[in-house]
């Protein structure tokens, strides 16, 4: 599995832009696409590619305020209008 995140701009934007919640979050997703990506019988190039690509997964997220992301309840409209955009 691909536990060594060679990737330093990866590195420096969680650092910086990421919460502790969407690191975890995007690693988790990441382990689990390297699971599928054994059973899909990928090639090394191919499974580093996509681990590295779940890792970003989420990244419009690190600028969606975090009232927002972890908000119990309803959205405002004003506020789903924000979430929508972190696509």
């Amino acid at each position: 599995m691909f536990q060594n995140i060679k990737n330093v701009s990866y590195l420096n934007l969680m650092k910086h832009d990421f919460s502790l919640e969407l690191f975890i979050h995007s690693n988790n997703v990441a382990n689990i696409a390297i699971k599928m990506a054994d059973e899909m019988k990928l090639n090394e190039g191919e499974k580093q590619m996509l681990y590295e690509e779940a890792l970003y997964h989420d990244i419009g997220k690190s600028k969606t305020p975090e009232t927002i992301l972890y908000k119990k309840g309803r959205l405002l409209p004003s506020e789903w209008e924000i979430m929508q955009r972190h696509a």
